[in-house]
């Protein structure tokens, strides 16, 4: 018996190192991926805030130069918030958040207009 406890005794010090390192491990990816999803969040309340604000801002000019202003607008503003965003994902984000504002623009009032609506997208 006592020889088991002069071995628990002796191991008890790697066991405690190999749980720390586990749970610092597990720790630093809980953060990493909590602040990824805040991250994402923040791009997207970002590109949706630029998106209104061009439209708003800069009316005259045609879809291609509004998206460049986008484009250029929310990257400047995720870089003051330390956060980087490569340009094809700005894009994407640009794009979806027009569809969507576009998407909750439309409200057809008959069964028709919605069936013109869907004939027009095809």
């Amino acid at each position: 018996m006592e020889q088991v406890n002069q071995i628990i005794t002796a191991l008890m010090p790697y066991v405690v190192t190999i749980v720390t390192a586990i749970a610092g491990y597990v720790a630093l990816k809980i953060k990493n991926k909590f602040e990824e999803k805040i991250n994402t969040d923040t791009k997207k309340e970002v590109v949706e805030a630029t998106v209104k604000y061009v439209q708003q801002v800069y009316e005259a000019l045609d879809g291609k130069e509004k998206l460049q202003k986008a484009l250029e607008t929310s990257v400047e503003w995720l870089e003051e918030k330390g956060i980087t965003i490569t340009e094809a994902e700005a894009t994407i984000l640009i794009e979806a958040a027009i569809k969507g504002f576009k998407a909750s623009w439309y409200t057809p009032v008959t069964p028709e207009l919605e069936e013109a609506k869907t004939e027009e997208t095809k």
